[in-house]
């Protein structure tokens, strides 16, 4: 699906064709850079139950369980999911659900999130299924295909933040540090659920099976920090997943990812 926004959020027309295809080879030809961060990984065993993702590519898949051509996509996410080498997060759309499957992962917030990234990466629509890595670079489908050419495209450039994960009064967090700095960032958690599957009984996908990669559930609020010291405590919160994003809140390119994931059954 192809969104085209208009003036409001919810008024928008659904455009078909090869449009879509058209600006994913433009863009593709893009060059992506992944910024990383210091970390004391030694802490890590330290702070609390869970498993880490620290300074990882983020990978983002605005999808929807309603869009036919998503389920390729969605398998493509899991398969980056699983390697453990990538913060893979499935961001689902509410502009499907009326094709007779409301998808349980959707929200305006999340719709919401594309249409921002639409802005500042001048793309005159919204589509799905829809990667951005790093919240910089659209990547084909394709790209997604071989595990180590995706992380060829992510290449590592020094930074001058430094992560390190530690507790504080018995409570488990983010320490970061970044000296003289002449704009502020934002910092947000992102909470998202563990790899589910689902077999839609309506719309067009019914029957498939989908299986969705860390769906998103909750975004919670952007906070913004200079420069120095500060100490994030981890949210306390059921999820499966809690991820702190530091992005630049003009290009909203990510520029540092830690992610804390359940502990894995054996």
């Amino acid at each position: 699906m192809i969104l085209k926004q208009s003036h409001h959020l919810g008024r928008h027309s659904i455009l078909r064709g090869q449009s879509r295809s058209a600006l994913l080879m433009i863009t593709a030809l893009m060059a992506m850079v992944l910024v990383v961060a210091s970390v004391n990984r030694a802490s890590a065993d330290a702070a609390g139950a869970g498993r880490y993702l620290i300074d990882v590519p983020v990978v983002e898949l605005f999808t929807s369980q309603g869009c036919p051509n998503c389920p390729k996509a969605d398998s493509a996410l899991a398969t980056l999911a699983n390697k453990g080498e990538v913060l893979a997060l499935s961001v689902h759309v509410d502009y499907w659900n009326y094709n007779g499957w409301a998808d349980r992962y959707s929200s305006a917030e999340n719709t919401q999130r594309q249409l921002q990234y639409k802005d500042v990466l001048e793309m005159p629509y919204v589509f799905t299924p829809q990667f951005v890595a790093n919240g910089k670079l659209i990547l084909e489908n394709q790209a997604l295909s071989s595990f180590e050419k995706t992380l060829d495209m992510l290449a590592i450039e020094p930074n001058a933040i430094v992560a390190e994960i530690v507790s504080q009064n018995s409570q488990p967090g983010v320490s970061l540090n970044r000296q003289p700095a002449d704009k502020s960032l934002d910092v947000r958690f992102v909470l998202f659920d563990r790899p589910m599957m689902t077999v839609p009984s309506a719309g067009r996908n019914r029957g498939k099976t989908i299986v969705n990669a860390h769906p998103v559930s909750t975004w919670l609020p952007v906070h913004q920090w200079q420069n120095g010291s500060v100490f994030l405590r981890w949210p306390e919160t059921d999820s499966y997943g809690t991820a702190l994003l530091v992005s630049d809140p003009g290009s909203r390119e990510i520029l540092l990812s830690v992610a804390r994931l359940a502990p894995t059954v054996q």
